[in-house]
């Protein structure tokens, strides 16, 4: 159908410059290679088509055209050229050379399979060899650069070369451009396959006339005619090496049918196609089947193939005979195998690995070329492909950072764990550590930078948190304050957090307030405050750290768990102040403006240095108490009277000021050093001696005794020592209290002295008192007797015994007996007074009622009490009960009692007499 009929009549689709391809081959007598892709059907087909003159004596009567489908050759060679540099060791076992080369011919690399095609033993024996040595001429070299140079690329570039021994074999070449910066050609990276089978082949069909026969003969490929029943006809040595059979089998078999069917043994690959292949014997076309896999290939035969069947029609357009092609692919399949599970095991390994990988530009800004998953997450992107677009340099927190590893790595040609922090998408910071190389070209100039990133932060924090501790720690030691110490540990922890809002605070459990001896805040500034419902109060309730955002607050404020303080902020953290279970405030930072400011991470980091700020304050506290102790100690020790002084080892180590001056020096400087035992005098050293010994030794010897010393002009001074002991320089030592008491001497010789006085006038006293016992004891004898007579005589007149008497006579006579009853008391009183001087007084006690004896004296007395204008009340409840006393003892009591209360009060005064039972007693 298609014998005589127009090329473009055939095949419409073909470009109108096949039709000049035609005329340069008639009018060049030269072979034309060209390739063309199509779309046939749905599939896009590559095809190599040669155009071969063949020649009747001097002049072209034909043209053959070769067309091959070279659809997955180009895509080998595209998959190959992609994953040159990603699969560097996979390409040292391909069987096809692949190199880079610059365009004056230097090889900059090569794989072996290149290094062999030129007949070296490696790559790095032909690194000194220009690539342009071995072209046959220069013009095919030239050509070859022209056409990469302007279009970029070549594909299939068949040309002679000569190999290192001299032999010339042919290659095909694809290779592409590689530009600068500039668009000036700096490489060509491209594949070279060895031809000079497949060229020799041609060439031989050209040669030839019975080229059918040279091609099957020769070639590499398996070649094999049918006739259209499908009987073998013949078929070439590649073919029967291809499937395994022996010349003898094969010569058995030829001119035999040998069944396509798929049931048939070693042809099940086929069942899939049997349909197309019968079409082709029936009706002509061709069949190209790209890929099939042999089902049960003889050992050391072809596993994979690809499979080229065309029709040869005769005369009368019947199918004549039908040629298959077939290639052996295995070894490409093989590789192609190799490379994928490269690619797979690069792309899981470069997708999977906990660290970020890139290759970015040199640039000052800087892009990612390339970049793996973990890098894109590290960054807090969803993908590497949204890097892209991102500066490298906003990433890194301070530009400097960005400067000083591009000036490392371009003067070093690399970097290595450069540790710096960057800034993620959400504008959180981490700790990364930094390794890259630079890249070059043949001009030693840097194309790119290839370099893993590692997130450090849980490291670098740890590293920086335990330098926080330490140097808070530390600080204790080297300030001088608790508020240098607070402005220290604000200084350290601005190192891992920001504290541009920064308080301390402590709390008075017993007015339920803090106080704030640190606070640096933008906005806000307190001494103090009532601790109520405050965030701080909070926390330190719950006894556990808190970080809160605005909305947090907000809802916290509105469940009354809390009240604001201050001016609100977007976020506030805070923990307590811990010293064992002792909580002693509450450390907090806040932001009025980035809600993000603080993390989890940063409250657990805060928790865990805030034990130690707790202790940074409980032992600076601790220290300047006793500062202000040991100040107050001291003064108390030098302003002290009495004598204060060290004894370690027998020498003054300590003097206060009285000390000295008791000794007759100026200053305590002057007895450091000496011996104390040679401020003693002879008579007490030895006894001194033995409680020193003993006292230091812990055996029980009194502390105070008394001694004597000498001053430094030779007076004697007796002194009362108070000896303990305490640690000096981390040894034993003696403290001991020096009280001079020479008064003390004195005054106790003055007390003797008056004592024996004393004694001497007490026992006159003492026959003073005996001589006035006697006369008391006479007077009252000598008074009683005559005032007995009064009484009775006075009893005898107011009551009329001797005769009628008269109102005023009476009067008069009650007058006697109330005066001469007074006196009797008086006599009483002195009798009494006497007896208790000389032990001797006696109560006779019986059951009394108070209320009459009471009654009795306040009637004896009230001439005494109205002539001194006193009222007299006597307020004595009605259930008194009875009483054991002497009546006559207890009537005298209230006697001088009435009497001292007349005596002392104002006139127009009331005296009151009350009696009352309290528990056993009236």
């Amino acid at each position: 159908n298609v014998i005589g009929k127009e090329i473009f009549e055939v095949f419409p689709f073909l470009p109108d410059t096949v039709r000049d391809e035609y005329k340069e081959v008639f009018k060049t007598g030269k072979t034309l290679i060209t390739e063309e892709t199509n779309i046939i059907g749905n599939r896009e087909i590559t095809t190599e088509t040669r155009k071969i003159p063949i020649f009747t004596g001097s002049k072209i009567s034909q043209i053959v055209t070769v067309i091959r489908d070279i659809t997955e050759r180009k895509k080998a060679e595209d998959a190959l050229r992609k994953s040159e540099e990603k699969y560097r060791s996979l390409a040292d076992n391909i069987p096809v050379g692949i190199f880079r080369s610059t365009p004056d011919g230097h090889i900059i690399s090569g794989n072996p399979s290149l290094a062999r095609m030129y007949g070296y033993d490696s790559p790095e024996d032909a690194q000194d060899v220009n690539i342009s040595d071995f072209y046959l001429t220069s013009e095919d070299r030239n050509k070859f650069i022209e056409t990469v140079s302007s279009k970029g690329a070549i594909s299939n570039y068949e040309v002679q070369q000569r190999r290192r021994d001299g032999t010339v074999f042919w290659c095909s070449i694809s290779a592409r451009a590689i530009k600068n910066e500039k668009g000036d050609v700096v490489l060509f990276d491209g594949v070279m396959e060895d031809i000079t089978n497949r060229k020799l082949m041609e060439e031989a069909l050209i040669r030839s006339e019975e080229f059918n026969r040279t091609i099957i003969e020769n070639s590499p490929l398996g070649i094999s005619v049918r006739d259209r029943n499908t009987a073998l006809l013949s078929v070439n040595d590649a073919w029967r090496r291809m499937w395994g059979f022996s010349e003898e089998e094969v010569n058995n078999f030829l001119g035999e049918k040998i069944k396509l069917d798929y049931e048939a043994e070693n042809m099940e690959h086929l069942k899939d196609h049997i349909t197309e292949i019968k079409k082709v014997f029936k009706s002509g076309g061709d069949l190209h089947i790209p890929e099939l896999k042999v089902k049960k290939p003889k050992p050391g035969t072809a596993e994979w193939i690809s499979m080229h069947l065309y029709a040869i029609k005769d005369a009368k357009g019947e199918v004549d005979r039908v040629v298959t092609i077939t290639e052996d692919i295995t070894e490409r399949k093989k590789a192609e195998k190799a490379i994928r599970e490269s690619e797979e095991r690069y792309r899981t390994l470069h997708e999977n690995v906990p660290v970020g990988l890139f290759r970015s530009t040199p640039d000052p800004w800087g892009r990612h070329l390339s970049a793996n998953t973990a890098l894109a997450r590290m960054f807090g992107y969803d993908s590497p492909e949204d890097m892209y677009d991102v500066r490298i340099a906003d990433l890194y927190l301070n530009p400097q950072d960005r400067k000083k590893f591009l000036e490392t790595v371009i003067s070093k040609g690399e970097i290595s764990n450069y540790e710096v922090r960057f800034r993620r998408r959400d504008g959180s910071i981490f700790w990364g550590s930094l390794s890259a190389s630079a890249i070059r070209d043949e001009d030693g100039n840097i194309t790119y930078l290839d370099g893993i990133l590692e997130d450090i932060t849980e490291r670098k924090t740890s590293e920086q948190v335990r330098a926080v501790i330490y140097r808070i720690a530390d600080a204790v030691n080297t300030t001088k304050d608790l508020n240098e110490l607070f402005k220290s540990i604000q200084k350290h922890l601005e190192t891992i957090m920001d504290t541009s809002n920064f308080y301390i605070a402590l709390y008075d459990r017993e007015t339920d307030t803090f106080s704030i001896p640190y606070h640096i805040d933008r906005k806000d500034k307190f001494t103090t405050f009532p601790a109520g419902k405050s965030l701080t109060k909070y926390v330190i309730t719950n006894d556990k750290p808190l970080l809160v955002r605005n909305k947090d607050i907000e809802e916290m404020t509105r469940k009354g768990l809390i009240e604001r303080v201050g001016t609100p902020s977007k976020v506030w953290m805070g923990v307590p102040l811990k010293v064992g279970d002792k909580i002693i405030g509450a450390v907090a930072v806040q932001s009025y403006t980035d809600e993000t400011l603080y993390s989890e991470n940063d409250l657990e980091i805060f928790k865990f240095v805030s034990d130690q700020i707790a202790l940074a304050i409980e032992k600076k506290m601790a220290e300047e108490a006793l500062v202000e102790s040991e100040e107050k100690y001291r003064t108390l020790v030098e302003q002290a009277t009495d004598g204060v002084i060290i004894v370690q080892d027998g020498v003054f180590k300590f003097v206060n000021t009285a000390t000295a001056k008791l000794l007759g020096l100026d200053t305590p400087d002057e007895l450091i050093g000496k011996q104390f035992i040679d401020f003693i005098t002879p008579e007490f050293r030895e006894k001194v001696v033995e409680r020193h010994r003993m006292t230091m030794a812990g055996k029980g010897t009194p502390s105070i005794y008394e001694i004597a010393i000498t001053d430094v002009v030779g007076h004697t001074i007796p002194i009362e020592l108070n000896v303990g002991i305490i640690k000096y320089n981390e040894r034993p030592a003696a403290i001991i209290l020096v009280r001079d008491i020479s008064e003390r001497k004195k005054a106790e010789e003055e007390l003797k002295k008056a004592f024996t006085e004393l004694e001497h006038a007490h026992r006159e006293l003492k026959k003073l008192d005996t001589a006035k016992t006697e006369f008391l004891n006479i007077t009252s004898h000598e008074l009683r007797s005559p005032l007995t007579s009064i009484l009775g005589y006075a009893e005898i007149l107011s009551e009329g015994l001797v005769g009628p008497v008269t109102d005023g006579q009476r009067e008069s006579a009650y007058g006697i007996l109330r005066n001469a009853r007074q006196l009797e008391r008086l006599i009483n009183d002195l009798l009494d007074f006497t007896q208790m001087e000389t032990g001797r007084l006696r109560l006779d006690t019986e059951v009394c009622d108070l209320k009459p004896i009471i009654k009795d004296a306040v009637e004896s007395m009230r001439p005494r009490i109205e002539e001194a204008g006193c009222a007299v009340s006597i307020e004595v409840p009605p259930d008194l009960p009875p009483s054991i006393c002497d009546a006559r003892r207890i009537t005298q009591v209230l006697y001088n009692l009435i009497g001292n209360a007349v005596k002392f009060s104002p006139d127009g005064g009331t005296i009151t007499i009350s009696a009352n039972k309290v528990d056993r007693f009236i």
